[in-house]
């Protein structure tokens, strides 16, 4: 992979922080009697405006963190830290979830979330995976069952085997990570893992089965600028849907508990996209295909989010959000036109400023940074 040796040194670093702070953790205790998180919103499917449940069932703990993990990750802080969840906990959580729940909404979209890979054994027990997507299927309304997991599980086999769990007429949907599609920032910003062909592995299996792709696209990964991050989103979009994946969400990255991300903005070192941001991406990749806006679906929920930098922010942050979430109702760019701020001509500027290599950037930002210190302050609170 061209440059990635070039950046070895600073990978394993960032690789040996992210893992100091996953052994630091503390261990997160669910019940089986209610899901971890459960949230109704509104959403586009196939043209209508619907309610969606996203239900987060407790998680084991994604495979990858134990060994390190992503840069921008706090899920691991709402696990049980690789310590695997019985079968019969997730399958009684997502029957109280629902019974609660989907009368109340009508809704035909179902996501279902354990801030992992639904389909690695070692974290989602292998009857789990297929009671719950077998009960998801025969709920009355629900035409769409939502799951997610890292690319590399995502083999003929594993697909094959979920497919068949879910009832006709109902259809599958996995999400996978891709994050961005320029290696370095993947490998090296985000500390993914995962290089282009098992991402591309990925789709065409699940284009075999007739299952549904989604990629998780990142706006602004760590120790990336903000006009990097536009041009990177940008690039990724095109990309995933020239892969083949049927469907985007955009990802702005928010500052999330016990991740080196939230290390690195206690500094000062890293703060979320701007609003702006956001909407510039959107409004370059409209017409590339099916495009959603994420970023807060997250458990445990992040701490800090997108926000636009101005003294008087608060006003003009909310009408930028409720542009955004109509978007995502209406798939309509021309939400977007209805008003402006002066804090967008600041944006403008910041995206002109000149910034270092990002080799340089990482060194000095990590070199500025003392996982110690973060530990100490996250289990003191000082």
């Amino acid at each position: 992979m061209k440059g990635l040796k070039d950046f070895s040194r600073e990978l394993c670093l960032i690789n040996k922080l992210v893992l100091k702070i996953r052994k630091n953790t503390p261990i997160s205790i669910g019940s089986w009697r209610k899901p971890a998180n459960l949230l109704i919103k509104r959403d586009c499917y196939k043209g209508r405006n619907v309610s969606v449940i996203d239900l987060t069932l407790t998680p084991t703990g994604c495979e990858w963190a134990k060994t390190g993990g992503c840069t921008m990750c706090g899920e691991w802080s709402g696990s049980r830290l690789g310590k695997k969840v019985d079968a019969k906990y997730h399958i009684s959580q997502f029957a109280t979830g629902v019974a609660n729940i989907i009368p109340k909404t009508g809704s035909p979209w179902l996501r279902i979330y354990q801030e992992g890979s639904f389909m690695n054994n070692a974290e989602f027990d292998n009857l789990a995976q297929a009671t719950i997507l077998r009960l998801a299927s025969l709920i009355k309304g629900i035409e769409r069952v939502t799951i997610e997991g890292r690319a590399q599980y995502i083999k003929d086999k594993k697909i094959k085997e979920l497919k068949e769990a879910i009832i006709p007429p109902v259809e599958l949907e996995v999400g996978i990570g891709f994050e961005a599609q320029d290696e370095l920032i993947r490998m090296v910003c985000v500390n993914k893992g995962l290089v282009k062909k098992h991402l591309y592995n990925a789709v065409n299996s699940l284009r075999k089965y007739g299952v549904r792709s989604l990629a998780y696209v990142l706006l602004k990964p760590p120790f990336v600028s903000e006009k990097e991050a536009i041009d990177e989103a940008v690039a990724t979009i095109k990309e995933a849907f020239r892969l083949g994946f049927d469907s985007v969400s955009l990802e702005p990255l928010s500052v999330h508990p016990w991740s080196l991300v939230e290390a690195l903005y206690l500094k000062g070192l890293y703060k979320p996209p701007w609003l702006w941001s956001i909407v510039e991406v959107i409004n370059q990749t409209d017409g590339l295909g099916e495009i959603r806006i994420g970023g807060c679906e997250y458990y445990p929920p992040p701490e800090v989010v997108s926000r636009n930098y101005h003294k008087n922010s608060n006003s003009c942050s909310k009408r930028v959000l409720e542009s955004l979430k109509e978007y995502n109702i209406s798939q309509d760019i021309n939400v977007f036109n209805s008003f402006t701020c002066k804090c967008r001509a600041d944006w403008e500027n910041g995206l002109e400023s000149k910034q270092d290599s990002l080799k340089t950037r990482i060194n000095r930002y990590l070199g500025n940074l003392s996982i110690d210190k973060y530990i100490r302050y996250k289990l003191d609170g000082n």
